[in-house]
């Protein structure tokens, strides 16, 4: 049981630190160029799309927690975007 959790665990702290990541990519390539931009998000959707399917398989449980960070990451990255090109 143990084990599990530090799987789940792990799990979570590698895609919170590279869904962080590439939604820093995403925010600084859409001020630059917004066709980039864009072709980059359509990358991450089906991306994001894929992991969630496979960590369904994985755990439910992991997966609600990751569609909840996914949301918190959208909702704090569009509030920066919006801010960037505001300014």
């Amino acid at each position: 049981m143990d084990n599990i959790l530090l799987e789940g665990s792990i799990i979570l702290v590698f895609h919170l630190f590279m869904s962080m990541l590439s939604l820093a990519i995403f925010s600084s390539l859409i001020v630059k160029r917004k066709v980039a931009g864009s072709i980059f998000l359509i990358y991450l959707l089906a991306i994001g799309f894929f992991i969630l399917k496979s960590l369904y398989s994985y755990s439910p449980i992991i997966c609600s927690i990751v569609v909840g960070m996914y949301v918190c990451l959208g909702i704090a990255t569009y509030f920066n975007v919006k801010r960037k090109l505001i300014i």
